[in-house]
């Protein structure tokens, strides 16, 4: 195996990333979909979920799945496996300094270290990606894009908006599971602990999601000033617009993650 001794634990995991992810992003696309036509117009979701149905089919209500493809799945795959390789270097690191004698550190800290370390690489690496889906959603090029916004504009909302969700994620998935005995760790109890961690990330980022969306692709003027603008218009509680359809997709991706991850997990 050699220097690729490391891949071995991780390609695993990294093929259940990938096709759950694939999957979560497809069933959640006529939601998306419906989303963005409901902004146009009364805000009614439902009704613009059903009237995409009948003036498109059911083609229309995967329009644009590609793009999403493309952006979030080599996203979720590079985040895995930078968590994973990341996790046991940290681990045998740990190991050193027990020899040594260095005071073990609360495994917290480590799941904070090593989630926000795989966030921030995922971002670096498939950031001109998002560029491109933002292009792509307000349908123009990437010129425009550029002049508009600059090519790391979004760079720190994006990373403000998705690192805090995966770490407080992983905390709380992590918290939980420590506190069930193995006796009781099925496939139940830890769908619904994945839904809850999931749940709870999002809570904690949503804010900062939807400020990114609005710096990176509608040229906000900056994180302070585009919080302060939300709050004004429609007081604490726009920060939070939305956050519903943020769980119905969050349900979705735990759910299809745990049934791949059934289904071609090795053991």
């Amino acid at each position: 195996m050699g220097d690729f001794e490391w891949w071995d634990g991780v390609r695993d995991s990294v093929g259940i990333a990938a096709t759950s992810s694939v999957v979560s992003v497809s069933l959640a696309q006529p939601l998306d979909v419906a989303v963005r036509v409901a902004k146009k117009g009364d805000g009614n979701v439902p009704a613009a979920l059903w009237t995409v149905f009948k003036e498109r089919g059911v083609a229309g209500l995967f329009h644009g799945n590609h793009v999403q493809l493309l952006r979030k799945v080599p996203a979720k795959a590079i985040r895995v496996m930078t968590y994973e390789w990341s996790n046991k270097l940290l681990k045998q690191v740990r190991n050193m300094d027990s020899r040594y004698g260095i005071p073990k550190l609360p495994s917290i800290v480590d799941t904070v270290i090593v989630s926000a370390f795989a966030g921030a690489f995922s971002i670096a690496v498939t950031y001109p990606l998002h560029i491109i889906h933002a292009c792509y959603v307000k349908n123009i090029s990437f010129q425009t894009f550029l002049a508009r916004n600059g090519f790391f504009r979004g760079v720190r909302p994006l990373a403000l908006s998705q690192i805090p969700a995966v770490t407080v994620e992983l905390i709380g998935y992590n918290i939980m599971r420590d506190m069930f005995p193995d006796s009781e760790k099925n496939f139940a109890s830890l769908l619904t602990m994945s839904i809850i961690a999931k749940m709870t990330g999002e809570s904690f980022a949503h804010p900062l999601k939807l400020v990114s969306k609005k710096i990176a692709f509608s040229g906000g003027s900056g994180m302070r000033s585009t919080v302060a603008t939300i709050v004004q218009k429609h007081g604490p509680m726009g920060l939070f617009k939305g956050v519903q359809y943020r769980y119905m997709k969050a349900f979705i991706s735990v759910v299809a993650a745990k049934l791949a991850a059934a289904k071609l997990s090795p053991d």
